[in-house]
């Protein structure tokens, strides 16, 4: 059984902000629950880095530069984690590519939808191409990931 995990970026709303080591902790614990409760012996993890989003988002919350830090800690998180786990538990957890996070970094306008805000147009949530893009570079992590 195979798990992609992309969490992260409603981890960095202003007010509500997660620290890198309370989102390190919060993910090794899903992993462990996966490795050595639910799936003990065929459980494996595909951890995929956060996407970008515009610095301007204001919905019911904010989405700011800082949002946009963290999220580079967080992805400095998902790398200790990988290199943690495959002395653990070798084989079991990989790292995404970043494919998707960085194409929407640079393209956002095509990958990202265009929603009107008090602070002007902010691009948050995948279109269609986006979506396809995510599902293209999961689909493809998965597969180089734990192909043998």
């Amino acid at each position: 059984m195979v798990f992609v995990i992309d969490l992260g970026i409603n981890d960095t709303r202003t007010g509500t902000a997660t620290s890198k080591a309370t989102y390190k902790l919060r993910l090794q614990k899903m992993i462990d629950q996966i490795l050595t409760v639910d799936w003990p012996t065929n459980g494996r993890v595909v951890l995929e880095y956060p996407t970008y989003f515009t610095p301007n988002v204001v919905t019911t919350f904010t989405y700011n530069e800082a949002g946009l830090e963290l999220l580079q800690e967080y992805q400095a998180a998902i790398d200790e984690l990988v290199a943690a786990y495959k002395v653990s538990n070798p084989g079991r957890v990989v790292g995404g590519t970043n494919y998707a996070s960085a194409a929407f970094a640079t393209g956002f306008k095509s990958y990202l939808t265009a929603e009107a805000g008090p602070s002007g147009t902010y691009y948050l949530h995948p279109n269609a191409t986006g979506a396809d893009l995510m599902g293209r570079s999961w689909a493809a992590d998965i597969y180089n990931g734990f192909a043998t």
